[in-house]
């Protein structure tokens, strides 16, 4: 008896002083769980993060950066690799993060206007760190900032290299298009791009565009083929594929821009490959009920309708 109350007399002295506790109790993991299990957008992260994190942005909103992107950084003078590995899934895009080869819990993804931006937590042995990346695509892949919320911590970042992926199939399927051609002054003449209606956000950016903003949509571009020299408004251009974009100018007027990369999704152009920029006709009352373009070899034009909007620029063969 003796013995033991001794021994509970011993146990809450430890127990008070904080040198001994319980031993935890066995448990038995899920056979069925999976690191690679993705997470949804405001679900609390788990002790040992998942590898992917399944956001609420569409796929199509975030097409062409689907890939694999190298990013390097320099914070605290010392190089540091995050690799940022994005892909569809169930039409949303999933994110992975790595920091120096260590999974990093991704918190959220979206998109802002031509900014990719990915909250994540910047983990240590011993700390958290709520962090952000804000990227753009440009010509030498995403660059763009790293940084917490205080902006203490602050460095630039951007893709040594890169692993790019076609759009996913259910984006590209999601969308018709439409393909019109003709033979203007001995040059063959293709047009083709994405049939969009006049139901969504897309269709309704025309009225409330910028001064000197481009009119972007989810899909693919209108790409001109052209198999000889041809003269699009002030504009020459060498036989070959363009992307064509509209923007509205400084002076409340439109005009038409061909770039290089017709390969592109035309949530945003690159300006690194541009040609140039023309003045572009615009009208209203038309009744488009989905985007089109076509050429108009008796008149020597190429129009562009999409509901009651109609663009028109000049186009001919030669030099």
């Amino acid at each position: 008896m003796e013995s033991h109350r001794g021994r509970r007399g011993l146990l809450a002295v430890l127990l008070v002083a904080g040198c001994w506790s319980p031993p935890a109790l066995a448990t038995t993991e899920d056979p069925e769980g999976s690191q690679d299990a993705p997470v949804e957008d405001g679900q609390d992260a788990q002790a040992s993060p998942p590898s992917w994190h399944l956001s609420q942005l569409a796929a199509l909103e975030a097409a062409e950066l689907i890939g694999t992107w190298a990013l390097v950084g320099q914070p605290a003078g010392r190089p540091e690799r995050l690799d940022l590995e994005l892909e569809e899934r169930d039409g949303r895009i999933a994110a992975r993060l790595l920091r120096n080869g260590e999974p990093m819990p991704v918190k959220a993804v979206a998109r802002d206007g031509t900014q990719l931006i990915v909250d994540w937590l910047r983990t240590t042995r011993s700390s958290e760190q709520p962090m952000q990346l804000r990227l753009e695509l440009g010509e030498q892949g995403l660059s763009g900032l790293a940084r917490d919320r205080s902006n203490l911590v602050r460095f630039p970042v951007a893709s040594g290299s890169v692993s790019r992926v076609e759009p996913p199939s259910t984006a590209l399927e999601a969308i018709e298009e439409f393909a019109r051609e003709a033979e203007l002054d001995g040059v063959r003449v293709r047009l083709r791009g994405p049939r969009l209606g006049v139901e969504g956000l897309d269709y309704l950016k025309v009225r409330d565009l910028d001064r000197g903003e481009l009119l972007t949509w989810i899909g693919p571009p209108i790409v001109l083929s052209v198999d000889g020299p041809v003269r699009l408004g002030e504009l020459r251009l060498e036989p070959g594929d363009y992307s064509l974009w509209i923007r509205r100018t400084e002076q409340e007027g439109w005009e038409l821009l061909a770039n290089a990369r017709s390969e592109v999704w035309a949530t945003r152009e690159l300006p690194g490959s541009r040609i140039g920029a023309t003045p572009l006709a615009h009208a209203e009352g038309g009744r488009q009920g989905t985007l089109g373009a076509v050429v108009v070899p008796a008149a020597g034009t190429l129009r562009i309708l999409w509901g009651e909007h109609a663009w028109e620029v000049t186009l001919r063969g030669g030099r």
